[in-house]
């Protein structure tokens, strides 16, 4: 026995841990939803068994002895670098702290930049999944097939219209009045707060129809507009892939149908003489609203069935680091597939060359639709658009090319 562990603090695992067990490509794997922080951890099925073995305040050494007792070979130094990074992330406890820790809603802002301090800001409202399951109560007939197949319907309307009528090829986005474009501008802003409220009560609906808990909904303040925000990441604890899927893909379709709304209005409107003149804006810029979400290189509801469908999760922070460490040359890490190493090279090249297209695309769309339309006004908009989408890329870009050529020096050197 190794007695470098015989004074060793006892540890126990976290009461009320919420655990589910998945089969992911024949592999059977845990997720792990911490109630303290609300993150989640997976662990393979030795992980697990090695997790299990601290619920009864063991030392190291005992846990050790436990596991080569089961015939599974485990070394000392491996228990407790295993031991520490779970009490980091509070799966794990010492001494006292065996009990529940106080449950309080974490809201770290370790890590962001100071552009994202300042435009992203949550306030939570108290225990909200009451009153998700009261409003799921009154519109459960939403998940039913026939009004599924009615919605479908209702969007294709709705986009038959917009290429008939509203579309760019069609009408005019901006017109030339000043005054028209500026309440464009506020309606459109109006618009995004009114749909966003709905597109997060279906992901809540969703959720919590396929028997998950919403933790966490309130007002959300990004890039100064408010909205509304809910933490479906119960979700991740559905076994079946397909219902994790269908809560992100439901903000997605509550959104057509609030575009489709807005735009069979706006022609009924037409049709009876009344010049609607911000729907040719606004179905322009609730579609791209609508495929931007959709975008699996951007971190929205789109990326979230991505990582289902090739069941990598973490997958836009881990194709960065691969492609990163391909660039350094700095390969220790190993993955557990040609399939991932495939999936996380495309995703990193993809990803980056999106980005390297929408810098010169919205450059394009500012000079074409701001600077030239709305003068001063459109000037002081493109500056503030310019800072708020580049200013952390442009610096994370710069930061990784230093990093490269420090490194490519350091070759040289030695």
């Amino acid at each position: 026995m190794n007695f470098e562990g015989l004074n060793e603090e006892r540890v126990s695992i976290v009461k009320g841990l919420q655990i589910t067990e998945r089969y992911e490509e024949n592999k059977k794997k845990f997720f792990i939803k911490n109630p303290i922080t609300n993150k989640f951890f997976i662990l393979g099925e030795m992980q697990y068994k090695l997790l299990m073995a601290f619920g009864e305040n063991k030392t190291i050494d005992e846990v050790v002895e436990y596991m080569n007792h089961m015939g599974l070979n485990i070394s000392f130094e491996q228990v407790k670098k295993f031991k520490e990074n779970l009490i980091s992330v509070k799966i794990l406890s010492c001494g006292d702290e065996s009990h529940p820790l106080e449950k309080k809603r974490v809201e770290t802002q370790r890590g962001k930049t100071f552009f994202q301090r300042l435009l992203f800001i949550k306030i939570p409202v108290v225990n909200p999944d009451n009153f998700v399951e009261k409003v799921l109560k009154k519109v459960s007939f939403i998940f039913s097939p026939l009004f599924l197949v009615l919605m479908a319907v209702y969007v294709i309307l709705g986009l038959g219209i917009y290429i008939y009528r509203f579309s760019p090829w069609v009408s005019e986005i901006i017109t030339d009045s000043l005054s028209k474009n500026v309440m464009i501008i506020v309606i459109l802003y109006l618009i995004t707060i009114f749909s966003s409220i709905f597109h997060e009560m279906a992901h809540a609906l969703t959720c919590k129809r396929f028997g998950g808990k919403v933790n966490e909904m309130g007002f959300l303040i990004i890039y100064f507009r408010p909205g509304l925000f809910c933490n479906i990441s119960d979700s991740y604890l559905f076994k079946e892939r397909k219902h994790r899927i269908y809560v992100s893909m439901a903000g997605i379709i509550l959104d057509f149908i609030v575009w489709s709304t807005i735009i069979i209005v706006g022609y009924l409107f037409e049709l009876n003489g009344l010049n609607v003149y911000f729907i040719s804006a606004f179905g322009f810029y609730g579609l791209v609203t609508i495929l931007l979400e959709l975008n699996p290189l951007v971190k929205l509801d789109g990326y979230y069935i991505l990582t289902e469908i090739v069941n990598i999760y973490n997958l836009r922070e881990n194709s960065f680091k691969y492609l990163k460490n391909v660039f350094l040359k700095n390969m220790s890490k190993t993955y557990s597939s040609k399939k991932e190493k495939g999936v996380y090279i495309a995703y990193s090249v993809f990803s980056a060359v999106y980005s390297i297209w929408l810098i010169f695309y919205t450059f394009y769309i500012i000079i074409k639709y701001l600077v030239l339309k709305l003068n001063t006004l459109g000037m002081v908009i493109s500056i503030i658009i310019l800072i708020l989408l580049f200013y952390d890329l442009v610096k994370k870009m710069f930061l990784l090319i230093l990093r490269m050529f420090n490194h490519s020096c350091k070759n040289i050197g030695g």
